[in-house]
C-alpha cells in the first residue's frame, strides 16, 4: 500500500504545482517553466524585492509553498 497519492511519477512535479495554485486562486503557474508566481506580480515588484528560488535536484516543487507575501516572490 502506497503512502503517497500519484496520477504518473513523469507528472508529479506539474500536478503538485497545479494543485497549489488551485488552492491559492493568488498564484499562477507558468507550466512550461514550472515557475509559481503571484497574479499581482507586478504590484509586488513595486513593493519589495523580487525574490525567485529554485529547487534542488529531486526536491522541485519544494519552495512553492513559500510563495506569498513578505517571502518569495516566485518558486
Amino acid at each position: 500500500m502506497s503512502k503517497h497519492f500519484l496520477t504518473d511519477p513523469k507528472t508529479l512535479v506539474k500536478d503538485s504545482l497545479h494543485g497549489l495554485v488551485v488552492s491559492n486562486p493568488h498564484l499562477v503557474l507558468d507550466e512550461a517553466q514550472k515557475v509559481i508566481y503571484p497574479k499581482n506580480l507586478s504590484v509586488v515588484r513595486q513593493k519589495q524585492v523580487t525574490l525567485f528560488c529554485g529547487g534542488g535536484s529531486g526536491h522541485e516543487p519544494a519552495h512553492a509553498g513559500f510563495v506569498g507575501p513578505g517571502m518569495l516572490t516566485a518558486s
